[in-house]
């Protein structure tokens, strides 16, 4: 996919049977970090959130995962698998604030959507 700007590292995405993942490895390294989700780069360019979204299949992790960005490798700071929704869309508002698409299923499983705010992504 590309090289994340204003960091060392590269995104891969990477097709499976029935699933996906997404690789971001560093330029300085070549240590490789799978992520759930496209890595959504923080203003100070000190960390990288993911999101997925698979409650239909379940094939994918289904959560958000953050990690901070060092020279060399990325530091898991923590992730939440998440039951009754997930996200594909993520922004960063500031520097510890981002705002999801929060994606839900119904009974009949028909796809919803809302926004939240997610706060102290530290």
């Amino acid at each position: 996919m590309g090289k994340i700007k204003g960091i060392n590292y590269y995104v891969v995405s990477v097709s499976l049977m029935e699933s996906y993942t997404y690789l971001i490895i560093s330029s300085v390294t070549g240590k490789e970090t799978f992520a759930c989700g496209v890595p959504n780069l923080s203003p100070d360019k000190t960390k990288i959130i993911c999101g997925g979204f698979d409650l239909a299949a379940g094939f994918v992790f289904n959560g958000l995962q953050l990690y901070q960005v060092n020279q060399d490798s990325l530091k898991p700071l923590w992730y939440r698998e998440l039951t009754k929704w997930g996200t594909n869309e993520l922004a960063w508002m500031d520097n510890s604030t981002v705002i999801a698409k929060k994606e839900f299923l119904d009974s009949t499983m028909n796809s919803h959507s809302s926004y939240i705010k997610i706060s102290n992504c530290k």
